[in-house]
């Protein structure tokens, strides 16, 4: 009798073994939402505690009422929905549109006391 028992849990332990190898239910729980970097305006003051569930990144400006933000795609539209937000708008990623062998310097004319102060070699130093 005991050993009917046994073989009827050996059984469902690997039934249940095979369902999660071909079903994995926690690889879809872990997926990655699309998250985007965002600027919200707002039109007095920047809110001191707003509900920020899965916000990322949050800057607050000093002077202007604007938080810079990484938020899941889908809570946009809420933020434009809040009536203190002027706008939400997504941040643009900024490049240099100069190349490296464009960063050489070029003696003119113009430049006619710049190698004595050494302003180009302090120059090449903060690029």
């Amino acid at each position: 009798m005991k050993r009917s028992g046994f073989k009827g849990t050996a059984l469902f332990l690997i039934v249940v073994l095979f369902i999660h190898l071909l079903l994995p239910f926690g690889a879809y729980a872990n997926a990655e939402i699309e998250k985007v970097d965002i600027i919200v305006s707002y039109k007095d003051e920047v809110p001191d505690n707003p509900v920020l569930i899965n916000y990322e990144n949050e800057v607050v400006m000093n002077t202007l009422p604007i938080r810079a933000m990484t938020v899941p795609v889908n809570e946009i539209d809420r933020l434009e929905k809040d009536p203190n937000v002027v706008s939400v708008s997504i941040d643009q990623p900024l490049q240099l549109m100069v190349e490296e062998t464009d960063l050489t310097v070029q003696n003119n004319t113009n430049d006619w006391n710049n190698e004595l102060v050494k302003a180009f070699d302090a120059w090449m130093m903060v690029i």
